[in-house]
C-alpha cells in the first residue's frame, strides 16, 4: 500500500506541476495578449514620433521631390509630434472595438473600425494643417505658371510667387483635406477609382489678382518705364494669352513622387476571417482556462485523500507549488537577461524602440512572474507549516 501511495502522490504531484506551468501561462496570456487595457497601455507607451523620425523621415527623403524642401520635412515631423496623443487614441479605439468583439462577439466591421479610428480623415487633415506647403508649393508654382509676355517683353513671374503663395496656401491645403476621404474610400475598397488631382480654375482669378497686384506695386526693371494703366492693361492681356498654358490640375501624386498604396479590401476580408476564428478560440480559451482551474482543485484534493493527513498532504502540495514557482522564476529572470542582452546587440532595431521592447518584456512577463511567486510562497509556506503542525494531539490528565 505505501508503494502504491508514493505512486500516487508522484503521479499527482507530476500532473500538478504541469498544470501550474500551463496555469501561469494562462494567466499570462490572460492578463496581457487577451487583455485590451493591457494592449492600449503599451500602445501608449510607444514612441511613435522616434520611430516616425526613424524610419518614416528617411522613406520621405529618398524620394526627390520632398527632399529638395527639408522644410516640409521638418514641419511634417512637428504635426507627427503634435499629433501624437490623437494618432495613440485612434489606435486604442480601434484595438477595443476588435476586443469588444473577441470578448462579446457580435458583429464585426473593420472597415468601419477604421473609419472611425486611425482611417478618420479628420486626424490626416489636423496633421495637413499643420504641416508648412509654401516651400513645395512655389516649386509647383515654377513647373506649372508660365512667363507671361508683356509689350514684346517676357514677366517672369518667379518674384512674386510668395504673394501668390500666401493666396494659393489655405486653398491647397483645403483641397489636401478633401482627398484624404476619397483616398481612404479607394483605399478601402468602398471607391473603384482614385483621382488625386487638385482643380486649378477656382484659384485662378486669386492667383490673377494677387500676381497683378504685385507687379504694379512693384514692376519688373524693364517695365518700370510703362504708365500704370498701360502695364495693367498689358498684363491683362498676357494673362489671357497664356491662360491656356496654365493646367487645369495639379496631380499630387505625380508631383510629390510618392507611391500610392492600393486598395486593402483582401486584407480586411482576411483579418475579418482570421478574428472570427481566434473569437471562436477565445471561447473555447475561456472555457480551458476555468477547465485548467478545476484539474488543479481535483489534483489537491487527490493529494489529500491519498495521503489523508494534513500533515503530508501540505508537505506533498508545498514541495508542488514551492519547486514550481522557484524554477518558473529563476527560468523567468534568467530569460529576461538573456532578452535583455540580445536587445542590445540588435542593430537593426531602431533605437527610440529598444526602452519599448524592454519595458514590454518587463510587462509581458509580470503577470508570470507575480504567478511562481505567489506559488513559491504558498509552497514554502504549506511545506513549514507541515513541519510544525503535529496532528493535534490530545494531553491526557491523571485523576
Amino acid at each position: 500500500m505505501e508503494i502504491l501511495r508514493v505512486a500516487a502522490n508522484l503521479l499527482l504531484s507530476i500532473l500538478l506541476f504541469i498544470c501550474l506551468a500551463a496555469m501561469g501561462a494562462a494567466v499570462t496570456t490572460s492578463a496581457t495578449v487577451l487583455n485590451p487595457g493591457f494592449v492600449n497601455s503599451q500602445i501608449n507607451k510607444l514612441d511613435i514620433v522616434g520611430l516616425f523620425n526613424e524610419k518614416a523621415v528617411p522613406e520621405l527623403q529618398k524620394t526627390q521631390e520632398i527632399a529638395a524642401h527639408p522644410e516640409v520635412i521638418a514641419s511634417i515631423q512637428t504635426a507627427v509630434a503634435d499629433n501624437a496623443p490623437a494618432l495613440k487614441n485612434a489606435a486604442e479605439k480601434s484595438v477595443s472595438d476588435i476586443y469588444a468583439y473577441l470578448i462579446h462577439g457580435g458583429t464585426l466591421d473593420l472597415k468601419s473600425t477604421l473609419k472611425t479610428s486611425v482611417l478618420d480623415p479628420s486626424l490626416a487633415v489636423s496633421i495637413i494643417n499643420q504641416v508648412d506647403f509654401p516651400p513645395y508649393i512655389r516649386q509647383v508654382l515654377i513647373d506649372n505658371l508660365p512667363d507671361l509676355t508683356i509689350a514684346g517683353m517676357t514677366l517672369d513671374p518667379t518674384p512674386y510667387l510668395d504673394t501668390v503663395n500666401a493666396v494659393i496656401q489655405p486653398y491647397f491645403k483645403e483641397q489636401i483635406g478633401l482627398l484624404v476621404p476619397k483616398y481612404y474610400s479607394y483605399l478601402l475598397g468602398d471607391s473603384p477609382t482614385l483621382d488625386l488631382n487638385i482643380p486649378v480654375e477656382p484659384v485662378l482669378d486669386n492667383i490673377r489678382t494677387a500676381l497683378k497686384a504685385a507687379v504694379l506695386a512693384k514692376p519688373p526693371t524693364e517695365f518700370a518705364g510703362l504708365p500704370p494703366e498701360l502695364l495693367s492693361q498689358g498684363f491683362d492681356m498676357a494673362w489671357e494669352i497664356t491662360l491656356p498654358q496654365i493646367p487645369d490640375s495639379v496631380d499630387v501624386a505625380a508631383e510629390t513622387g510618392l507611391k500610392i498604396p492600393g486598395p486593402i479590401t483582401s486584407q480586411l476580408s482576411d483579418a475579418e476571417h482570421s478574428l472570427t476564428d481566434a473569437r471562436q478560440g477565445f471561447v473555447y480559451y475561456r472555457e480551458a482556462f476555468w477547465g485548467l482551474a478545476g484539474v488543479i482543485l481535483v489534483l489537491m484534493l487527490g493529494i489529500a485523500l491519498v495521503n489523508r493527513r494534513i500533515k503530508t498532504t501540505y508537505r506533498v502540495l508545498g514541495l508542488v507549488f514551492a519547486v514550481y514557482g522557484i524554477l518558473e522564476t529563476s527560468g523567468l529572470l534568467i530569460g529576461l537577461s538573456l532578452i535583455y542582452s540580445k536587445l542590445a546587440s540588435l542593430s537593426d532595431i531602431p533605437v527610440s524602440l529598444r526602452p519599448w521592447l524592454i519595458q514590454l518584456a518587463d510587462a509581458a512577463t509580470k503577470p508570470l512572474l507575480i504567478f511562481a511567486v505567489c506559488c513559491a510562497a504558498a509552497g514554502i509556506i504549506l511545506f513549514i507549516v507541515s513541519l510544525l503542525y503535529h496532528g493535534g494531539a490530545k494531553k491526557t490528565t491523571a485523576v
